[in-house]
């Protein structure tokens, strides 16, 4: 009963894709149908992500070894944050976070 009454709101994220493979997190939230797409960190190894961009907004992210800024894209394509600043804090965000 109280699923069919609880309504997720219009605008929040509920695609949310994971999987563990050999010891790697790799996840996916939002929207990959994109304007644009910006790969952060090395596709080679086992720690990078990819941002999709829809207008000016971030609208998608599939991170591999990077569970952190997965839950910071999903925040972010909650509040609807601008494409430039979600690139910049994912960047910020690889580059501080320990291996």
């Amino acid at each position: 009963m109280l699923a069919q009454q609880w309504r997720a709101p219009r605008n929040m994220v509920s695609d949310n894709v994971w999987s563990d493979w050999y010891g790697v997190r790799i996840q996916s939230v939002g929207a990959v149908q994109a304007d644009e797409f910006h790969v952060i960190g090395d596709p080679s190894s086992d720690r990078f992500a990819v941002l999709y961009r829809r207008g000016d907004h971030l609208a998608g992210a599939f991170t591999v070894g990077l569970p952190a800024l997965l839950i910071k894209a999903r925040r972010a394509i909650n509040q609807r944050l601008p494409w430039h600043d979600a690139v910049a804090a994912a960047k910020d965000l690889l580059t501080h976070q320990p291996t």
